[in-house]
């Protein structure tokens, strides 16, 4: 019965590192912490590296690599300025294309708006306008559509 089941070369290696595994974790725990390690380093010959800033992937020791990076740093820092500004006028070209529909939509309720909606605010000092005596909605429109292209250029 023993030859039925066996054992393959991969299920003994995984048996082998459930072993090893944690074996080599406390010992190397123990070592460091009794001081034995640092014995250790000595006899193999490896030496203990204290400073940390060595280990640092920000500290270059090269000035050309700090002198690129900077100049790298400047050239993004040059871009966003830039992108800021165009993002700038981008917006204030917005807000003045909502003030002339604004101002369109105003002047558009003002001409249809029939004569005894504007008789009903008699406090409003101002003279009615009716259809025939301001500008026409298609000139309304192509004002809006020379400001809508000055913008844009």
């Amino acid at each position: 019965m023993a030859g039925k089941y066996k054992m393959t070369g991969c299920a003994r290696f995984f048996f082998f590192l459930i072993i090893l595994i944690p074996i080599a974790y406390f010992g190397s725990k123990y070592l460091m912490e009794s001081g034995t390690w640092d014995e250790v380093r000595e006899t193999v010959g490896i030496e203990k590296s204290d400073d940390r800033s060595e280990s640092n992937p920000l500290s270059y020791e090269n000035d050309t690599d700090t002198r690129r990076l900077e100049r790298k740093l400047q050239q993004l820092i040059e871009t966003i300025r830039e992108q800021q500004t165009t993002i700038d006028q981008q917006q204030k070209t917005l807000n003045d294309q909502q003030d002339l529909i604004v101002q369109l939509k105003r002047r558009l309720g003002e001409s249809t708006a029939s004569p005894t909606q504007t008789q009903a605010s008699p406090e409003s000092n101002q003279p009615r306008e009716t259809p025939d005596s301001g500008e026409s909605l298609e000139e309304l429109l192509k004002e809006a559509d020379r400001a809508m292209r000055n913008n844009r250029n």
